[in-house]
């Protein structure tokens, strides 16, 4: 079902798995936890998944996020103070250290002699 979505070198790297299969239920038991796995992927866990639950939850998250979004925070809050503070320590200095070094452009130079050459 899946082949003729894959590159050709892609599924030969691929190795494909399936619940009733002896050597792949042994595989999977090595790279997975079976009580975890859900039922549908050959796992024992029956659990099902409250959508409404995991709804609610999106719907509260995108709130949080145009919030966030909204109040135009340039650092997200997750940050510990003192990473703020260094990393304000960091660009004072950068912006200490700049604005006493002049910029100059090669623009007003490159036109002149671009000139001298017309003449």
């Amino acid at each position: 079902m899946v082949k003729p979505f894959l590159e050709p070198k892609t599924y030969r790297k691929v190795t494909f798995v399936y619940p009733d299969n002896p050597k792949s239920r042994v595989m999977m038991e090595e790279l997975f936890d079976m009580d975890k796995l859900e039922s549908c992927f050959g796992g024992k866990n029956t659990a099902k998944v409250n959508f409404e639950a995991y709804g609610q939850n999106m719907r509260e998250d995108d709130k949080r996020m145009t919030a966030f979004i909204d109040s135009g925070c340039s650092t997200p809050s997750f940050y510990s103070s003192e990473v703020n503070e260094a990393l304000q320590s960091r660009n004072d200095s950068e912006d200490e250290s700049s604005g006493n070094e002049a910029v100059y452009s090669n623009l007003e130079e490159d036109d002149e002699v671009h000139h001298d050459r017309n003449e």
